[in-house]
């Protein structure tokens, strides 16, 4: 087998920054200049958008759910509110329980990160620690669309044909 050579990185990253129930989608155009610090204040004015703070009780009461006030953003004034996480990658690690490790904010983002990665913030209390990452992911699988895992991989069952 012909050994490839290494698969190039982009120019440009893509990069999900994600916390409670809110993604932010961002991208880093020059990844070998731009650190961690630069993209927390790219996070910070997302934070701050208007449209977080408006009222929005009306969405949350036409889907039927009422908001849940352990779900809202804490409130954010400067990058030294919230530290950026990401997903430590464990190898063998068979039972999912994600544990996170916080980013240097003078580290370079292409030294850290590859294309499509995501980032978790972590907020601080008023005490300044910071508090465990706090993320809602939505789930991959619908329940209506539960996969069967009764059929054997490759094997189908005969599907019933009415009489004529």
């Amino acid at each position: 087998m012909p050994v490839l050579p290494p698969r190039v990185q982009p120019k440009t990253f893509i990069l999900t920054i994600k916390t409670h129930k809110l993604t932010v989608l961002t991208t880093v155009t020059a990844p070998e200049k731009t650190t961690i610090g630069d993209l927390k204040a790219e996070a910070l004015s997302a934070l701050k958008a208007d449209v977080l703070s408006s009222d929005r009780d009306g969405d949350f009461e036409m889907f039927g759910a009422p908001q849940d006030p352990e779900w809202e953003l804490p409130p954010v004034n400067h990058v030294e509110d919230f530290e950026f996480a990401r997903i430590k990658k464990e190898r063998g690690e068979r039972d999912r329980k994600f544990t996170y490790e916080t980013l240097p904010n003078d580290a370079i983002v292409k030294q850290q990160l590859s294309n499509w990665d995501s980032l978790f913030i972590q907020f601080r209390d008023e005490s300044g620690e910071l508090q465990p990452v706090k993320v809602s992911l939505p789930s991959l699988v619908e329940e209506e669309d539960e996969i069967d895992h009764s059929v054997a991989k490759g094997k189908r069952k005969a599907a019933d044909i009415p009489d004529s």
